[in-house]
């Protein structure tokens, strides 16, 4: 089966668009293939999300071909629906049998339209989502390490402070020891020069008084640690002030840096989404125009058939010789069990045996305007030596490669040389004759 298109009827409406067919064909490619660009990449980014948790080791080859298998189930069906829908307005086919193939094409179409559009903004989205480059964020570790620093110089300075104040009443508390060591002793040879013994009242006397010196200096002691406590609490909580400052406003500039490059994000890949429903209305146009040419130029399309296009096909082939078979083996089987009679040859007769072909093509379709049944094999003779051959296409004039050389030389006076062979040879020819050149002035 193949498609083909009649001359025009009306020659001086076809001309008066003519040039504009071309142009308006390649901007519809041009626009579909924009549009296939952003379908695959979000039928992708879909069916790898969907697939990359549960079988990770198959979500590429099953994103690929997954894009591939939407991307052109949406495109060529907007290719071929889309001037059967056009056609449908322009010749009015509404109404009859006409009317059970339009609407559901038209719905379809529209379908096709609708999905492909959302896919496309989608696809935008996603394609500048992707390729725009991150949001400029700011590191904290400068502002931590800054804040370690301070806050291990002020417990540096803590112990130090510590280690001073320990040194600092050492001292007194020895002396007051020793201070009352030396009375207790003095006292007791006193009153062992008498005869006596250190009363009981006196040594309890000598040491209340050293309790109450040592007590006094304990004290100072601890209020020199708290007051040297207390300062490095007020540096710490500075510190932890100055870094709770810090970190907010490098938040706060992370946050407006984020927004900034999500309101860009938006900007360009609502552009782009802008530019693919454009293309898409473009492809749309372009089909609407040459539809409409077409109409207006009385050019009809027409679909040639062969001998094989009326054929069964393969699988149905393949059905009736194998239920021709399992026919032949029970017949086999019950003339086995049953033979026929004496006046029977024990085979089927050929009449009752399902017909290989059994649709026959009516003697009407022949004379039908739209369609052409060719039989095959058919032949052309060869431009060169008039040998009758089989064309493997349409436009084949020559039977073979030498016979197109043959035709070529004879026409031209010259073997045929690809291009390449040709250039070569010119250039060759052309420093030739540049040497040749300079000989001569020499």
């Amino acid at each position: 089966m193949k498609n083909q298109y009649t001359s025009p009827k009306d020659w001086q409406f076809f001309q008066s668009y003519a040039g504009l067919l071309p142009t308006l064909s390649y901007l519809g490619y041009i626009a579909q293939l924009i549009s296939a660009l952003t379908e695959f990449g979000v039928i992708y980014a879909l069916v790898h999300q969907s697939m990359a948790d549960t079988f990770p080791q198959y979500a590429l080859p099953a994103s690929l071909f997954g894009a591939v298998l939407g991307t052109a189930f949406l495109e060529v069906g907007l290719r071929r629906f889309l001037p059967y829908s056009f056609r449908a307005f322009y010749f009015r086919r509404f109404s009859g049998l006409h009317l059970a193939i339009s609407l559901p094409l038209l719905f379809m179409t529209l379908a096709l339209v609708f999905a492909s559009g959302y896919l496309s903004v989608q696809g935008s989205l996603e394609i500048v989502r992707q390729s725009a480059p991150g949001a400029p964020i700011g590191s904290d570790t400068l502002a931590l390490q800054r804040v370690a620093r301070q806050e291990a110089a002020t417990l540096g300075l803590w112990a130090t402070d510590s280690t001073l104040l320990e040194r600092r009443f050492d001292p007194p508390l020895n002396n007051a020891l020793l201070k009352h060591q030396s009375a207790v002793q003095r006292e007791t040879n006193l009153w062992r020069n008498r005869g006596m013994a250190l009363p009981r009242a006196r040594r309890a006397e000598l040491e209340a008084g050293y309790s109450t010196e040592h007590a006094a200096i304990l004290q100072q002691k601890a209020d020199a640690f708290q007051k040297a406590q207390d300062a490095r609490d007020m540096r710490l909580e500075k510190i932890e002030a100055v870094k709770a400052a810090a970190l907010t406003q490098l938040n706060r500039q992370n946050q407006a840096s984020a927004l900034r490059a999500d309101q860009k994000i938006a900007l360009y890949g609502n552009g782009l989404a802008k530019f693919t429903i454009l293309a898409l209305g473009i492809l749309i146009l372009s089909i609407g125009i040459e539809e409409a040419h077409r109409k207006g130029s009385g050019i009809e399309e027409i679909v040639t058939l062969r001998t094989s296009d009326i054929k069964n096909g393969l699988l149905d082939e393949f059905a009736q010789a194998t239920r021709k078979r399992t026919e032949q083996l029970m017949l086999a089987w019950i003339h086995r069990i049953y033979p026929p009679g004496p006046t029977s040859t024990g085979e089927r007769p050929l009449a009752a045996l399902p017909k290989l072909y059994p649709r026959d093509v009516p003697e009407s379709s022949s004379s039908s305007p739209l369609f052409t049944i060719l039989d095959e094999p058919y032949s052309h003779s060869c431009q060169q030596c008039a040998t009758p051959f089989t064309p493997n296409t349409t436009w084949q004039k020559f039977c073979s490669k030498d016979c197109r050389m043959a035709f070529h030389e004879g026409k031209h006076g010259k073997k045929y040389l690809p291009t390449k062979v040709y250039r070569a040879q010119q250039r060759a020819e052309e420093r030739k004759q540049k040497v040749m050149g300079l000989f001569e002035l020499g």
